[in-house]
Order: C-alpha cells, then sequence, then structure tokens
C-alpha cells in the first residue's frame, strides 16, 4: 500500500499472477493423485494386496524318493529272490550312496503284455499319486503270443503317457528299458524256436518302442545287445533256463544308477 491507502503497482500484479498459480497447482496436484493411482488405489498402497493371498500347496517332490516300477516278469525278477529284482537293486545302491528312498512299489506280473499292465495300473488307482522315478519294461509277452506291432504301439504310447502324468510330465523322471531276447535262452531251445526269427522280431518290438519313446523325449535304456552276449550261459540263468539270474538284474540295477546319478535329479 502507498501512503493514501491505495494498493501499489506491484501489490496489484502479486494477486493477479498468485491467483492463476493457485489454480495451476491444485490441478496439478490432481493430475499427480490421478497418475499414482493404479486400479482405484494409490501406489504408495500396491505393496498391500486387497485380498489376502492363497496358500500354495506344497510340491509333492518331498521326504524320501518314491519309485514306480512297471512291468513284467523281469520287473519282478521272476525266478529270483525279490530283494534280487532290479528295483529292489537299485534302491538298495542309492540307499548305500546316502539317498532317501522308499522301497520301490511294483505293478508287474509274470506273463503280462502291454494290456495287461495297463489294466494292472488301472486297478492300482494311482490316479491320486505322483512318483519321483519310473521305469517301464514291457513287451516280450506281446512278441511271445504273436500280438500285433501296431496294437503294441497304441498300448506302448498309452502306457508312456500314463508314466508321464505319473511323474508330472518331467519327462527325465521315466527310464523305458528295452526287451530282452529271450531266444538265446536254453529255454527256447528246448521248445525248437527259431532263434533268428525271434531275434528279428524282438528287434521290431524295440525299435517301435524306442521311436515312440524318443518322440516323447524319454529316456531309453538299451539292455538287449549285452544280454544277447550272455543270456544262455548258465551263471546268468534262474532255475527255469528262461530268465536271468540275480547277476543279470544286479547289472541292469548298475545301468539305471549310472543314468540316475550323472543325469538324473531327483530332487
Amino acid at each position: 500500500m502507498d501512503g493514501f491507502g491505495y494498493p501499489t503497482m506491484s501489490s496489484f500484479f502479486l494477486k493477479e499472477i498468485i491467483h492463476p498459480l493457485k489454480t495451476v497447482v491444485l490441478l496439478s496436484l490432481l493430475v499427480f493423485l490421478w497418475i499414482s493411482c493404479s486400479d482405484g488405489r494409490l501406489s504408495i498402497m500396491e505393496d498391500t494386496p486387497i485380498h489376502p493371498s492363497q496358500k500354495r500347496s506344497l510340491p509333492f517332490r518331498t521326504g524320501p524318493i518314491s519309485y514306480l516300477a512297471l512291468g513284467d516278469s523281469y520287473t519282478i525278477g521272476q525266478g529270483v529272490a525279490p530283494s534280487q529284482n532290479f528295483p529292489s537293486l537299485l534302491t538298495s545302491k542309492l540307499k548305500k550312496r546316502e539317498i532317501e528312498i522308499n522301497p520301490p512299489l511294483i505293478i508287474a506280473t509274470t506273463g503280462w503284455t502291454t494290456q495287461d499292465l495297463l489294466k494292472g495300473i488301472r486297478e492300482a488307482d494311482l490316479d491320486n499319486k505322483q512318483f519321483d522315478l519310473v521305469t517301464l519294461l514291457i513287451g516280450v509277452n506281446n512278441q511271445y503270443r504273436g500280438q500285433s506291432l501296431d496294437d503294441y504301439g497304441k498300448d506302448f504310447t498309452e502306457l508312456l503317457e500314463k508314466s508321464l502324468r505319473l511323474v508330472g510330465s518331467e519327462k527325465e523322471r521315466v527310464i523305458v528299458i528295452s526287451i530282452p531276447d529271450w531266444g538265446v535262452t536254453p529255454y527256447a531251445t528246448s521248445l525248437g524256436r527259431d532263434k533268428t526269427k525271434i531275434a528279428l522280431e524282438i528287434d521290431l518290438f524295440n525299435e517301435k518302442k524306442n521311436s515312440l519313446t524318443e518322440a516323447l523325449g524319454v529316456r531309453y535304456l538299451d539292455i538287449t545287445t549285452e544280454y544277447r552276449s550272455l543270456g544262455h550261459m548258465e551263471q546268468y540263468l534262474a532255475g527255469d533256463d528262461l530268465h536271468p539270474s540275480e547277476k543279470v538284474y544286479d547289472r541292469w540295477s548298475e545301468m539305471l544308477l549310472e543314468i540316475i546319478l550323472n543325469e538324473m535329479n531327483l530332487r
């Protein structure tokens, strides 16, 4: 104000400038608040959930390793003590290496074909179970009974898919094992069977098995080649002159152990 009570020029201009500035500041504040919102919440609240977080269920891979062995007489170890079949020997070898593992669940019976094994799996009611390791050895009885290779392929594909579901679709946890050539045994000789024909048919079944296995990215273990060089020897035969002795099953368990220790992380 000047000496006469009238506003000076400077105070006049200050009022004129401050008034619009208030408006600008207010608008800027509103824009800031709008931008800071996220789904109706201020940015400072983004770390605070609106709803309580859902509890996650624990993964099934806890505790000792669970092992499922699927197959036929070669899996149960026909002709040897239960402790001497390859699933049991493999379990013992893992334990010796201080790897916690439960006794194997074996679904297998002498004489089973792929259809029999599929039925056995259904009857075992495994729908709500998960395993850390599955081995699958099946097919010799399909060949022995003269069953169709195409039917075998369909059944084996279903068995592979079931095996994968049982390990949570983690393909590295399934090991498919080739069919041994029983034609090299004294039992085949006693039947007067054509060993060359048996060998050719076993090869065809194994080729089908191998191609289906590789198509799904599953590990395939060839035991047939080695077995052909020793399956006729007395020390490698069970009492029936057909099935392998515990020495052969021990060898198969060693081959599986090597895969597990070098290539698989069961946990």
